[in-house]
């Protein structure tokens, strides 16, 4: 499927928005029993630096750990795979990694590109989502989705069902 460009009246808004790109895998290697919480000592709040994992938790597939991983701008499956990896390795507290963990094989691999959509509060005091609103039903198109809503999707399906169908019904 190829991309189609954006109407002139979509682009200045829609490429208003930064992009983060979280992505969840499945991988094998890390010691069983183990739930990693990335968090960064520096930073306020402890929060992970980005680009990186947020956290490893195992599933329940013996064995096999689910990945969060994070950035603030895309990145290609490549470089997630090869971050991952890296930090992964970087490991090394030995009251639970006795040698330095290593990943035996990524299984899945999925990205959620591009994800929590988001401008800053000068933008939304200059009237970014209204702008933005403003957009539904031109060129009969109709948006809906947490760029617009939340990422709540019972506030998405209401805001579909009560805004957004009565429109295109019309």
């Amino acid at each position: 499927m190829r991309r189609s460009a954006l109407p002139s009246a979509e682009k200045p808004r829609v490429s208003a928005w930064p992009q983060c790109s979280p992505n969840d895998h499945q991988l094998e290697g890390v010691p069983a029993g183990l739930s990693i919480t990335n968090s960064n000592a520096r930073s306020e709040f402890n929060l992970p630096q980005l680009r990186g994992f947020h956290g490893i938790s195992p599933t329940r597939v013996p064995g096999m750990w689910n990945v969060k991983f994070g950035s603030t701008v895309p990145l290609s499956d490549f470089d997630v795979k090869a971050t991952i990896v890296n930090q992964i390795r970087r490991l090394s507290d030995p009251t639970y990694f006795p040698s330095r963990p290593r990943v035996l094989e990524i299984v899945t691999f999925s990205a959620h590109t591009p994800f929590e959509l988001n401008v800053t509060g000068d933008e939304i005091s200059r009237g970014f989502y209204g702008s933005m609103n403003d957009l539904q039903g031109h060129n009969r198109t109709y948006y809906s989705g947490a760029a617009f809503q939340s990422h709540d999707s019972s506030l998405i399906w209401r805001f579909t069902k009560d805004t957004l169908l009565p429109q295109l019904l019309a």
